[in-house]
């Protein structure tokens, strides 16, 4: 039984093993991490994304009063087709659980809604979505985003009811609807085709920070080095679980099989199902089963031979006078 137990606590642990092997991490949009960026215009006295030194880019993440150049439009006047664009090829294939965005962290009050109605969309497509080398200000992203719609997946809206956006608030969308293939494109887009400059509803769309909450697919890409070392590893611990788990039944089975053996050659049915049908053979049979004990008592000193007869008549003792009465008792115990 501990052997049993011991064996099942082994299966689950490899069961465990084997059936947690993705990675939840969290994918930060740097210049690094992609191969391309398109954006439809940016403002003033500022390099686009992906025109961006690594060292602007580090400034600009940690220092609070650049963070709105992380990502910063013009106005509704140079929006292409009554949005505003942003989008990224991304350097690696990532399985995308959500998308969070930071608002600005300087900057007075209505400047932080400038996040507020933007859309997040993904894209499996493995090619360039987008063409051309206007990464800075394109100006054909809304035909190239509507000729290639079927391809694209929307995860969400940064939610248009919030009244006002605190100081660097943090805004995720989740996309865990719809995205089960890896996405290699990632799509922010607002629509400022009614909004006003310089109001709470400001047509400007501007974020200090933009990260991705990834999850590792459980089977890598075959361009994954990892990925034969992974299956290899998935074919053993299942090989182990069928091995294991075939051993412990067997030998469950075997000792119940073993347990019923026994319970049925002790019962005393067992022992006499073996009787033969002769009669000498069934006084043998019961003297071994039951073992009678035979004693002589009363014996006169002459009486040197005693011997018994299963199939005799009982003896007549009562004349002991007569010439053929026995002179022993015979007592069968």
């Amino acid at each position: 039984m501990k052997l049993q137990l011991a064996g099942l606590i082994f299966i689950f642990i490899l069961q465990g093993s084997a059936a947690d092997n993705s990675d939840t991490s969290e994918f930060p949009i740097r210049r690094s991490r992609v191969l391309s960026t398109w954006q439809s215009s940016f403002g003033d006295g500022q390099t686009c994304f992906f025109n961006r030194s690594q060292t602007e880019e580090a400034s600009v993440v940690s220092d609070k009063q650049k963070s709105y150049r992380f990502f910063h439009s013009k106005g509704k006047s140079q929006a292409d087709g009554g949005f505003h664009w942003f989008a990224v090829q991304l350097n690696e294939p990532v399985l995308i659980s959500s998308v969070t965005v930071k608002g600005r962290e300087d900057g007075v009050q209505y400047t932080y809604n400038r996040v507020i109605d933007i859309e997040i969309w993904t894209s499996s497509w493995s090619r360039r979505v987008f063409s051309g080398d206007e990464h800075c200000t394109s100006r054909s992203m809304s035909g190239q985003f509507n000729d290639s719609l079927p391809k694209w997946t929307l995860c969400g809206v940064i939610n248009s009811s919030l009244e006002s956006i605190t100081r660097g608030e943090l805004l995720t969308v989740s996309c865990e609807n719809g995205t089960s293939k890896p996405a290699h494109h990632l799509l922010l887009r607002k629509d400022v085709s009614s909004k006003e400059p310089d109001t709470d509803d400001d047509d400007v769309m501007s974020f200090a920070d933009l990260r991705l909450q990834v999850r590792r697919p459980k089977n890598p890409p075959a361009s994954s080095p990892n990925s034969a070392s992974n299956a290899t590893f998935s074919a053993t611990v299942s090989a182990l679980v069928f091995v294991l788990t075939a051993l412990i039944c067997g030998v469950a089975l075997l000792k119940l099989k073993l347990k019923s053996r026994q319970l049925q050659s002790s019962s005393p049915e067992a022992k006499l199902s073996n009787v033969p049908d002769n009669p000498a053979g069934v006084a043998k049979a019961v003297r071994k089963t039951l073992r009678p004990r035979v004693t002589a008592r009363s014996c006169e000193p002459e009486c040197s031979y005693l011997s018994v007869n299963p199939n005799a008549e009982p003896a007549d003792n009562s004349d002991r006078n007569s010439d053929t009465a026995s002179d022993c008792t015979v007592y069968l115990e």
